[in-house]
């Protein structure tokens, strides 16, 4: 009898512990987790994060990593049906579904809601954003966390999506605007953008650019104060790794190219701002007289079309579409040049990838490209000339090219000088460092490992 009730006594004794051990141990956690401060990388399911803001995105938590951070990846516009929420070593994800609710903010106020069920009691949260459509955002983060620090990193600019990157012609269209001159309806949807994103910029609590031409522009045109607005160039983990033996040979098999055949690389949307069209008139200038060149498009965008601008070169040029990392990696090991013709980027990581991969290349001169090149030193650089009329630019590019086809010693040197302005410039460390200086200031610690 006695063993009995001393079985279920140590039996009721036993859960009970278990029941307390795990209350305590939950309770130093949640209190551990609220201590430590937190950043939210607000990112969305669009084509611009299957490109440029996804590798953004994938390299900065590699910086964030290094932080004494808790890091969330909250994706918005996601295909599920319901949110979900699952984590790793490092990150907790937070996919947000696409709803019904027509009136966007409503669905961002939702969001804010979802994130402060689940981390109700932390302090001085950061909130990442990476797309201006985020403007319904910063209201609702300040409503629900009033202590939280708002971060904004410019990848694109909606004028320079609408103006083809003429930095020219927008000014002029703002001096009109603040002489009240009379718009027309393209400068009026212009101005229209570019007042949502200064009410955007003034709103956040620091702004990141990624190239100096993007910083000069909001202080002079948008009127942001430099004490606002960091300057981080992009960086990339080195991944870099010279083919040995008979490697180059089985990659150019794999893609069935010829022996004698040489690689010009594009990699991007093929768009008219990233200077695909462009690059189809100027190779096909040059295809009647080097007819061992081969041109490798990788990237989606309107084939029908551009299918028939390279009529009669079909043999000569390959549309891959959206080609997986490992392919593309592939490419850039076995590429004789890599071509950059667009109008306008930030700190392209097509780029960072060609100079990583110690590529030759040739690019045009601007937004965010006059940043990282030099003319004869580590590219060759194409003028556009005219942002509104093609014929001078498609002229200069042709020029380059064969330049760069007719000067093997140039080549060569322009690669050795691009592999070295990635290793000066635009590693993860040299990316670390530049947000070191800007967490510092948030009081935000490297970690000790």
């Amino acid at each position: 009898m006695l063993n009995s009730v001393f079985m279920i006594f140590f039996f009721f004794f036993f859960i009970f512990f278990f029941f307390f051990f795990v209350y305590v141990l939950d309770y130093y956690r949640v209190k551990y987790l609220n201590m430590k401060q937190h950043i939210f990388i607000i990112n969305e399911k669009n084509l611009a994060s299957s490109y440029g803001v996804g590798t953004y995105i994938n390299e900065y938590i590699k910086c964030l990593r290094r932080f004494d951070l808790e890091i969330h990846l909250v994706t918005l516009f996601c295909d599920e049906e319901l949110y979900n929420l699952y984590e790793n070593e490092f990150v907790d994800y937070i996919n947000i579904p696409t709803t019904i609710l027509k009136n966007t903010k409503y669905y961002h106020q939702s969001v804010c809601a979802i994130i402060k069920l689940y981390y109700a009691k932390i302090e001085k949260p950061l909130f990442h954003l990476n797309f201006h459509q985020n403007i319904f955002f910063v209201k609702y983060i300040k409503d629900y966390f009033n202590d939280a620090i708002i971060l904004y990193t410019i990848h694109y600019s909606c004028w320079s999506l609408q103006l083809n990157s003429d930095v020219n012609l927008f000014k002029s269209i703002l001096s009109k605007y603040n002489s009240n001159g009379n718009l027309s309806e393209l400068e009026h949807r212009v101005i229209l953008e570019f007042e949502k994103e200064k009410e955007l910029f003034n709103k956040v609590d620091r702004i990141i650019c990624l190239s100096n031409e993007t910083y000069e522009i909001l202080k002079s045109e948008y009127l942001i104060s430099p004490t606002k607005i960091n300057l981080i160039p992009n960086g990339i983990e080195d991944s870099y790794t010279p083919l040995l033996g008979n490697q180059k040979n089985i990659i150019r098999k794999y893609f069935h190219i010829k022996k004698k055949e040489k690689i010009i690389l594009f990699v991007g949307r093929l768009t008219a701002l990233k200077g695909a069209y462009i690059l189809l008139d100027s190779f096909k200038k040059i295809s009647p007289y080097h007819t061992n060149y081969r041109l490798f498009i990788i990237g989606d965008g309107d084939f029908n079309l551009l299918l028939n601008q390279a009529e009669p070169y079909w043999d000569r040029i390959t549309f891959t579409g959206k080609i997986d990392k490992e392919k593309l990696n592939q490419l850039y090991k076995i590429a004789d040049i890599g071509i950059i013709p667009s109008y306008c980027e930030q700190c392209s990581y097509v780029c960072l990838e060609m100079m990583m991969n110690a590529i030759p290349c040739i690019v045009s001169d601007g937004i965010g490209l006059n940043s990282i090149f030099k003319n004869n030193i580590n590219s060759i650089v194409a003028k556009i000339v005219d942002y509104q009329n093609p014929d001078s630019y498609i002229l200069n590019l042709e020029k380059s090219i064969l330049d760069m086809i007719n000067n093997a010693s140039k080549k060569d040197n322009i690669s050795k000088k691009s592999r070295l302005t990635y290793l000066e410039k635009f590693t993860l460390d040299h990316m670390f460092e530049n947000y070191k200086k800007l967490f510092l200031t948030f009081n935000i610690r490297v970690k000790e490992w």
